[in-house]
């Protein structure tokens, strides 16, 4: 009894510990990105030969750039498919694949409206790049953020994935 009474209390504060370091994981995550976000302008910005206060508005510019891109709607494709429990392999009913087809087709649709509001983010910040920067360095920043950059050294692997995408179902995956 004791042994099972002290495997169960460390079970508890394992449990506990991984609960703490998942609420603490966001704000992780969201100083991580910012970090990585500014490693990524300052390289850049060095590679634009930016100096002075063009390279203090390019940073700044840069970060509020990404971060505008990245803002996501609440709840995302992977989180709508696992509520509706696509995952499960079982016969459908006529209803639930005109049901799974008709979300396909929302889902399609959300999709789309995403890109459109990303694409108006960055004709927005086209914009205020070009005060600072030449069309050359414009097409780099833009190329970089549409994971173009990542794909021409290779470093991804040969995958034409990158993860400012957002999370488009599979083919054929109603």
């Amino acid at each position: 009894m004791k042994k099972t009474c002290i495997w169960l209390l460390a079970l508890w504060m394992g449990m506990s510990t991984v609960a703490l370091a998942q609420d603490g994981s966001a704000a992780d995550r969201t100083q991580m990105r910012a970090e990585m976000v500014k490693k990524q302008a300052e390289k850049l910005a060095k590679d634009f030969d930016l100096t002075g206060e063009t390279k203090t508005n390019f940073v700044a510019l840069y970060g509020q750039y990404q971060n505008d891109l990245m803002r996501k709607p609440s709840g995302t494709f992977r989180q709508k498919r696992e509520a509706e429990g696509d995952g499960e392999k079982k016969e459908l009913t006529d209803e639930e694949a005109t049901k799974r087809v008709d979300a396909f087709f929302a889902q399609q649709e959300e999709m789309i409206v995403q890109m459109q509001k990303r694409l108006e983010v960055q004709k927005q910040y086209r914009a205020e790049f070009a005060k600072i920067l030449t069309p050359q360095q414009l097409a780099k920043v833009f190329s970089r953020s549409n994971g173009e950059g990542r794909m021409r050294n290779g470093s991804n692997g040969g995958s034409q994935w990158n993860g400012n995408r957002p999370n488009m179902p599979r083919p054929g995956g109603f």
